[in-house]
């Protein structure tokens, strides 16, 4: 495996895990990063994928669900794990100071991410508060669960709607970080039980399965959940079969109106 070349964030050139493993030595990395997706250009624009280029860590960036079934099993090389960033399992930072405000802002949401995860259910089975990503939110699963990829690849197989399929979509979590505004936002309006706020975090959450290359399960009810939002930010009732006001009334304020 030594001499296997990917495609990695840091440099234009392909990177051997060889090479891999001596970077990895010298920033005393105990990992070897790793993120999986349908297109490279959207793999190199990924936002925890920049974060680490920032801190000059590579991340190998793989488009062919063979390299991510050869590191499912090798598990590590030369030591080193292959570790999906998408996974709950990835280590972003480690200092202290991160470690405390994570602890902070998780005893902060919990009740936030108790109601949440009651609106969200049929969607992802949890909801937590996560310094492990770069954004306001993301997806993750287990180490142990499929990605993205690797879950369509076997939704596509002659057998791929068994129950193994339906365990790993019952893992997914919807991951927030709280130092964003839109999840203070989504906070605030869950807990005053505001309908546009339960709308946009179910919106959130879905769009984020979307942009990671998770496959929607009803993608008529996300539809309808934008319709209704739509409806709710323009002041309209998309249920109503009234004749539209004249061109001539004051405009309504909408929902949004209100969101600073």
């Amino acid at each position: 495996m030594k001499l296997l070349e990917y495609t990695v964030s840091t440099q234009d050139e392909p990177m051997t895990l060889g090479e891999y493993e001596k970077i990895a030595k010298e920033l005393k990395q105990e990992q070897i990063y790793f993120a999986s997706g349908n297109a490279m250009d959207a793999l190199k624009k990924d936002k925890t994928v920049l974060g680490l280029k920032e801190m000059k860590k590579p991340v190998l960036l793989i488009t062919d669900p063979l390299d991510e079934v050869n590191f499912q099993k090798h598990r590590e090389f030369n030591g080193l794990k292959f570790q999906d960033i998408n996974k709950e399992g990835f280590k972003m930072f480690s200092d202290e100071e991160t470690k405390a405000k994570t602890e902070k802002y998780v005893e902060e949401y919990k009740e936030f991410c108790t109601k949440a995860k009651g609106i969200l259910s049929g969607i992802v089975s949890d909801i937590k508060v996560k310094d492990n990503f770069i954004g306001p939110y993301t997806i993750q699963v287990p180490d142990h669960a499929l990605s993205a990829k690797m879950e369509n690849l076997q939704k596509n197989q002659p057998m791929g709607n068994n129950q193994m399929a339906f365990f790993n979509q019952s893992m997914k979590v919807f991951a927030i970080n709280p130092e964003y505004k839109e999840v203070q936002w989504m906070k605030e309006k869950v807990m005053a039980d505001s309908p546009i706020g339960a709308q946009v975090l179910k919106i959130a959450c879905q769009t984020a399965m979307i942009r990671l290359g998770f496959v929607l399960e009803n993608n008529e009810a996300f539809c309808d959940q934008i319709t209704s939002m739509l409806a709710m930010a323009t002041g309209a009732d998309s249920t109503s079969k009234e004749k539209p006001a004249a061109a001539t009334a004051e405009p309504v304020e909408s929902a949004l109106d209100q969101v600073d």
